[in-house]
């Protein structure tokens, strides 16, 4: 999940290459907060006010990342596929073997797209879902008041991914949706980068998510986000994940 920072890093490199140099980048100290019964009251909040209690309902959700890469979840069985320019992988996401299709034609030797594929599946989710991984195994809160006295969350993935101890700090509105977090990762020179959280849309289940995560030099949209009871739902009737079953 903490790949989050590698596509925002791509960016970075990609505007200083480019010469583009209207944007000054200050680092932030990360704030100190509360461990304990109050950050994790807050995270409860968070979940509720996010409809993360929906998931329970949701047998399979799909959405695109910035209109490039393309996902079906069957959250039931844990099978993502990832679909990319001119490749499809079916993915199962407990060890990350799968099938891959390249023109349509299944590939034999497709190590490289698997992972290809994991690796992508860990980003971009990351930014559709963030918001209802805030007591994934490993994750530290604290609760923070900010200088306007306006309380946030502070996570801390301790374990996991590639970048162990990275942190993100929710900013709240009154009703304790996200509106934007700034980010402390490794992969970043600067600390307390800020992306908003926006435009959110109640998907058919009842789970939330913000299409719109944007900040002063780029944006990352989430495209058409769909969820249904059955993964059959969404695609026609059609199991595309049979071939992961047998």
């Amino acid at each position: 999940m903490k790949k989050v920072a590698i596509w925002i890093a791509v960016i970075l490199v990609g505007f200083t290459g480019c010469g583009i140099l209207g944007f000054t980048f200050i680092s932030e100290p990360m704030p100190e907060g509360i461990k304990g019964p109050k950050a994790d009251s807050l995270a409860t909040e968070v979940l509720r006010a996010t409809g993360y209690e929906n998931w329970e309902k949701t047998g399979a959700v799909k959405f695109d990342f910035r209109g490039s890469h393309d996902f079906i979840w069957d959250v039931k069985r844990n099978y993502a596929q990832v679909s990319w320019k001119n490749k499809r992988v079916l993915l199962n996401l407990a060890d990350q073997q799968g099938v891959v299709y390249k023109d349509g034609e299944k590939q034999e030797d497709a190590q490289k797209a698997l992972d290809m594929a994991w690796a992508l599946w860990c980003n971009d989710s990351f930014w559709f879902m963030a918001h209802h991984k805030l007591f994934d195994p490993g994750t530290e809160r604290q609760y923070v008041v900010l200088e306007d006295s306006s309380e946030a969350l502070l996570v801390t993935y301790m374990e996991g991914g590639v970048t162990p101890g990275d942190s993100y700090l929710w900013l709240l509105d009154e009703n304790r949706r996200p509106t934007g977090w700034k980010m402390w990762v490794k992969i970043l020179p600067v600390g307390g980068m800020y992306f908003s959280w926006e435009k959110w849309k109640e998907l058919e289940t009842g789970v939330w998510v913000a299409t719109e995560h944007n900040t002063d030099i780029a944006g990352v949209p989430i495209g058409n986000p769909e969820a249904a009871a059955d993964l059959l739902d969404l695609t026609d009737g059609v199991d595309i994940f049979a071939e992961l079953e047998q």
